[in-house]
């Protein structure tokens, strides 16, 4: 017998053994016309040594527009960000100089985003955004979430990823580096980042949460978010189709620079990442590598970025280190 399915209707794959639902296996009908979209914003502070992988990262798995908010920095982010959007790979707004702007620049960027993406990220430089359960990019993930026209806002599981007991960098890229995570259980794990309908959005409540004008606000399986009375945490955990991979501390020499920076949601001077900060998220109970079919598109989207901005870095730049392989 074939069923007749809509938009938005559900399918559940289940093991053949024990009738048990498949990881990821909550599925969505779509619209087999519709690829949606997807946008990314972001602030940025101090994070030259990181942006090329992460833009190259999101571009490869389906991203289409990045704006990005240039807070400066001793590392000469602002330099790259110019080069970058010289190059027509990202938009840069000019943020620098200012303390606790990233709610401000989250709604400008949204607002940008209106008309030119279907539905767009709220996020870090820290954080990858990870296709689940087979799907090969992030627009095939967010046409299920989003099949049905009620879904305004999806919040997104975060997986805290801790340094995989490195103490110095290293070489190869973020995702390459740190393939240990804190157990499925850990109470982070329930923290979600929100992804949006640009159009439906009035306000953040903070850098995770968003206040929706209408419509619905789901998991990634397309339930409807049950929140806790911590703002930004939902009651549980939901990895289906997509989630958030949290770099948050990265190596202990990396974390010890970006604890000097501050936070792009707090004034100046406000420093919260300490020693205990980094004992509760250094959490590498589990492997859980990122998929090597990503990285290889990464590394590929990479070498194609650095390619484009040889003509907007000049050869005397500090910059040239990030142009070498």
């Amino acid at each position: 017998m074939r069923l007749r399915l809509a938009p938005g209707d559900r399918v559940v794959v289940l093991n053949g053994t024990t009738g048990q639902p498949l990881p990821g296996g909550v599925r969505q009908v779509v619209d087999p016309h519709w690829r949606p979209r997807v946008g990314l914003v972001a602030p940025a502070k101090e994070e030259a040594p990181y942006l090329l992988e992460w833009i190259a990262y999101h571009r490869a798995l389906g991203i289409e527009s990045i704006v990005i908010g240039d807070n400066g920095g001793a590392d000469h982010t602002s330099e790259l960000l110019q080069a970058l959007a010289a190059a027509g790979a990202i938009q840069r707004l000019d943020w620098r100089g200012q303390s606790a702007f990233q709610i401000s620049f989250d709604m400008e960027a949204i607002r940008r985003l209106c008309g030119v993406t279907d539905v767009c990220s709220v996020t870090d430089v820290d954080e990858f955004i990870r296709p689940l359960g087979g799907r090969s990019d992030i627009p095939t993930a967010v046409a299920e979430i989003f099949a049905r026209k009620e879904v305004s806002a999806a919040g997104l599981s975060w997986v805290t990823y801790g340094s995989s007991g490195r103490i110095e960098p290293g070489e190869g890229l973020v995702i390459e580096r740190f393939t240990q995570r804190a157990a499925d259980d850990h109470i982070r794990h329930c923290v979600v980042k929100t992804i949006l309908r640009p159009e439906r959005i009035v306000g953040m409540v903070n850098p995770h949460v968003a206040t929706i004008a209408s419509g619905e606000y789901v998991n990634d399986r397309g339930d409807p978010i049950r929140w806790t009375s911590v703002p930004a945490m939902a009651e549980f955990a939901s990895w289906n189709s997509l989630r958030v991979d949290h770099f948050v501390v990265k190596s202990r020499r990396e974390f010890a620079t970006k604890a000097k920076r501050g936070l792009a949601d707090q004034p100046a001077g406000i420093r919260t990442r300490d020693e205990a900060f980094f004992a509760s998220r250094d959490c590498n109970e589990v492997f859980d590598p990122m998929p090597a079919d990503f990285v290889d598109r990464t590394k590929d989207e990479l070498a194609r970025l650095r390619d484009r901005l040889k003509r907007f870095i000049p050869l005397d730049s500090p910059l040239q280190t990030l142009m070498r392989d």
